[in-house]
């Protein structure tokens, strides 16, 4: 028996070993795959699929938009507190591609111990999935985060079916409670750098 039997597991083709040293920064994992493989599906949710080209130019969006925050400098924070998500995976290359530093949240905390975390490591933006909003918003004063932005669980499928979502998520299951933060829409950051464009 071999000492790694996962190893037998692994479709044909696939090396047992990877050079680390061929990538510079894990968002340049991303741009190889895109440039060479741009159709090459990268991550799948609830029957969506996302290709590595458009996982790029989203996260590269969300970037462009955090690069036009004026008081966020390269090295800051940005807290992620959301399941596996479409947004989850464009989050992280985006935060990562604008030169900041992911803190990952578990979207389970209380109250108290997102205060703890984010405190502890000085982020000063956060996108969360608005199921967890009013977790944030009861702490939100005490807390460094100084940008917030909000998604919905069906934002990035397909129009009709992320519509459906959203509605089943906030009216059906009651998933979501009202909040009063001074958010912006996921897509809407989206959008704002798309416009204005993406500077590696």
């Amino acid at each position: 028996m071999t000492a790694f039997p996962w190893l037998a597991q692994y479709q044909k083709g696939i090396p047992h070993e990877i050079n680390p040293d061929r990538y510079h920064h894990i968002p340049d994992i991303l741009d190889t795959v895109a440039q060479e493989e741009p159709s090459r599906p990268i991550f799948t949710s609830m029957g969506c699929t996302l290709t590595a080209a458009k996982t790029r130019t989203l996260a590269e969006n969300l970037a462009a938009y955090f690069q036009s925050i004026p008081d966020l400098k390269r090295g800051d924070r940005v807290a992620i507190m959301m399941p596996n998500t479409l947004q989850y995976i464009v989050s992280v290359f985006g935060v990562l591609k604008a030169g900041l530093i992911v803190v990952n949240v578990n979207p389970l905390y209380t109250s108290r111990e997102l205060l703890h975390q984010l405190n502890d490591s000085g982020a000063k933006a956060i996108i969360l999935v608005e199921n967890f909003a009013k977790t944030f918003e009861a702490i939100e004063s005490q807390s460094p985060v100084k940008h917030v932005i909000v998604t919905e669980i069906g934002d990035l499928l397909n129009p009709i079916k992320g519509a459906l979502v959203n509605f089943v998520v906030k009216h059906v299951k009651k998933m979501t409670t009202k909040h009063s933060l001074n958010a912006l829409p996921f897509k809407q950051a989206l959008d704002f750098g798309a416009r204005n464009g993406y500077k590696p």
